[in-house]
């Protein structure tokens, strides 16, 4: 994904006038959901104001696709140009309704959002993205324990969305309750069980907890972030060592210490040689850390 970008990137920025090379990057950005809004109103816009005849009926994507990089950067003409457009073309389309909704939060006038919001709804009450961009809406304005209970709700239709499980474990998160959040965070993993960052912040949320036995599933979550990205997982790393030296320090463990050991042994080195590799300036910060750690662990085993 990431050398499809940029390979379609570095073509447009060689040739900025081909009307293909734009065409390719913004639907390679459309494919892959990267959002970079300043790189798509520099070419996108460009590709709608001068270019409009030769994107044949790809051109509908690129207005929406432009339309909402220009409330990103704030670019208010170029939006109100996007959506006339739209809105000529697809007069009665639920999806430019919503379209109508975002330009309004980006204005903050949240009542007129909500309104069009509430409209799209009654019109069919199971709109999924209108009950989202209604809770995006309740965040915006602040009002969390209201966009905690519309999730709720949320999720009781759409059980199977990962993004809204997403966004109630960061509510959690941001409320400290981080019980609630764990629970987030392994529904996530039902969904998209090889992905070590999700391993990772639960297991950062078990630390975060603290009891024992939270330490214990912390200590196992970043172990098992580590087994699914073998190489760079710094943050996991970090994570275990910080972990193992925790459990160490508590007397009401009663795990086996050696292994305890092992395991911060193996952060400990496997983080030196990044550091020593890729930001050697940084070591010394780096033992005297892990040096703390370490007899911390040393001092279970004895």
């Amino acid at each position: 994904m990431e050398n499809n970008f940029e390979l379609s990137r570095a073509e447009v920025e060689r040739r900025p006038k081909d009307v293909a090379a734009i065409m390719g990057l913004l639907k390679c950005m459309r494919v892959h959901r990267i959002r970079d809004s300043r790189l798509v109103v520099r070419f996108g816009g460009a590709a709608l104001r001068n270019m409009l005849g030769q994107l044949g009926d790809d051109k509908w994507a690129i207005y929406e696709q432009v339309f909402i990089a220009a409330l990103d950067t704030g670019d208010e003409e170029l939006a109100n140009e996007c959506l006339a457009a739209l809105m000529m073309q697809f007069k009665d389309s639920s999806r430019v309704k919503r379209l109508v909704g975002l330009q309004s939060e980006a204005k903050r006038e949240f009542k007129a959002a909500s309104e069009t919001y509430d409209d799209l709804l009654e019109a069919n009450p199971c709109n999924a993205l209108a009950l989202k961009r209604r809770v995006a809406l309740l965040v915006g304005q602040g009002k969390t324990k209201e966009a905690v209970q519309e999730l709720n709700d949320f999720l009781e239709q759409y059980h199977g969305d990962s993004t809204a499980w997403q966004c109630l474990a960061d509510l959690y998160l941001g409320m400290s309750k981080y019980d609630t959040a764990a629970f987030c965070f392994q529904e996530l993993l039902l969904h998209d069980p090889m992905n070590h960052m999700l391993f990772c912040r639960l297991g950062e949320v078990y630390f975060t907890l603290g009891r024992p036995e939270d330490l214990a599933n912390a200590r196992k979550y970043f172990s098992q972030s580590l087994e699914v990205k073998t190489q760079g997982n710094v943050r996991a790393l970090h994570g275990l060592a910080a972990t193992c030296a925790a459990i160490a320090e508590d007397p009401k463990q009663t795990g086996r210490p050696e292994v305890n050991s092992a395991l911060h042994e193996h952060a400990s080195s496997e983080l030196n040689g990044l550091y020593r590799k890729q930001c050697p300036s940084l070591m010394p910060h780096l033992e005297a850390v892990l040096g703390e750690q370490r007899a911390t662990v040393g001092r279970q085993d004895a």
